[in-house]
């Protein structure tokens, strides 16, 4: 839902397309990058950058959200949109557990084994857990993500729903940095990037 790509362009070999005058003529760009891509991406913004910009390593914080389909039935509508979960969640349990996770810490315990990186530290400043009738709302604010981190979360705090963890488990496992130690990865659907800050 928000993400952000940024490119290079060279002013030099524009035929009209990108500039009026000395400006970037957004709409028109945008027009055109849209008539170029596939059905499920779209171009809602363009702006232009420093040159100095960079999409990724110029970001301050993210905020990631996943959605769980918590009743009885699926969704044969939301079926790639949502992780269907069929059994009950108690949502007070998820929080407390969720609680444990607040601040900065190693999260190398939520980051899949294949994954290697020079610190797992991040800086967790947001989790919040909400129900909007059958769905769970999980939304994630941090300086970074580990690969996957979100989703071994999400599975993690499915077994702190389920009464099999509490939030003392919650901070072993972090403090362990043990990726064997925490739940299931949950599936990508569900998964959504809101927003990006700069």
């Amino acid at each position: 839902m928000g993400q952000v790509a940024s490119f290079r362009i060279d002013a030099a070999h524009d035929k009209g397309i990108l500039k009026r005058g000395a400006r970037l003529d957004r709409a028109r760009l945008m027009l055109a990058l849209n008539s170029l891509l596939p059905r499920d991406i779209v171009v809602t913004d363009v702006r232009e950058a420093a040159a100095e910009f960079h999409a990724r390593h110029s970001a301050k914080r993210k905020r990631y959200s996943y959605y769980i389909l918590n009743r009885r039935y699926g969704s044969a509508i939301g079926r790639d949109r949502y992780y269907f979960y069929p059994s009950p969640l108690d949502v007070g349990l998820m929080r407390r557990a969720a609680g444990a996770l607040a601040g900065r810490h190693s999260f190398r315990a939520f980051a899949s084994e294949s994954f290697r990186e020079k610190s797992y530290a991040r800086n967790l400043s947001r989790l919040t857990i909400a129900r909007e009738g059958d769905l769970l709302k999980f939304t994630f604010e941090a300086n970074g993500f580990l690969y996957n981190m979100i989703r071994n979360i999400v599975g993690t705090l499915i077994e702190a729903g389920r009464g099999r963890i509490t939030a003392d488990d919650m901070r072993v496992i972090l403090k362990s940095e043990k990726r064997r130690l925490a739940g299931p990865k949950v599936p990508p659907q569900g998964l959504y990037l809101e927003k990006v800050f700069y």
